[in-house]
C-alpha cells in the first residue's frame, strides 16, 4: 500500500517539492513535483456562428474547474459567447481557405482569461475574471 507525504522542498521556489512514497517492497521513493503557474488551452472551431454556445460550454468549465464560482463562471461565459458570436462571423467572412477560431483559455498567477483569435487577425481579449486566491469577480479587460 502506498503512503503519501509532502517532504521539505528539495528545488528552489514556492511551488516545488518532493513527494515520497513507500512502494510495496518498503522503498521510499520521491518524486520532485512542482504547481504550473501558467497553462494555456486551445481550442479551434470552424467559423460557423451556431457554434458560439460551445465556446461557452468551455468557457464556463474552465473557470469552475479553476475554482471560479458558478455566478461569476456564468457570467464570463456568457460575455465570451457574446463576442465569440461576432468573432466567428468575421471568421466566416476571411479570405483564408479553411477559416477558423482560436480560443485560448489561459490561467495566470492573478486571474484568468479567454482569448479569441478569427482567422488570421489581432488576438482579443474576451473576458478576465480574477483567480479565486485573489477577490473574486469578472473584470473587463483593458
Amino acid at each position: 500500500m502506498l503512503e503519501h507525504r509532502l517532504a521539505e522542498p528539495v528545488f528552489p521556489g514556492p511551488a516545488r517539492g518532493r513527494v515520497e512514497a513507500d512502494t510495496l517492497d518498503g522503498e521510499p521513493r520521491a518524486v520532485p513535483v512542482s504547481a504550473l503557474k501558467r497553462e494555456t488551452l486551445v481550442l479551434t472551431l470552424p467559423a460557423d456562428p451556431d457554434l458560439a454556445r460551445l465556446t461557452g460550454l468551455v468557457s464556463a468549465h474552465f473557470f469552475r474547474q479553476n475554482g471560479v464560482g458558478a455566478a461569476a463562471a456564468r457570467r464570463g461565459a456568457r460575455s465570451v459567447v457574446k463576442a465569440c458570436r461576432g468573432l466567428l462571423r468575421a471568421a466566416a467572412r476571411s479570405s483564408r481557405q479553411i477559416p477558423t477560431l482560436v480560443l485560448l483559455l489561459e490561467t495566470r498567477d492573478s486571474f484568468l482569461e479567454v482569448i479569441g483569435r478569427a482567422g488570421a487577425g489581432r488576438r482579443t481579449s474576451l473576458v478576465r475574471i480574477e483567480r479565486p486566491e485573489a477577490p473574486r469577480g469578472m473584470t473587463r479587460p483593458a
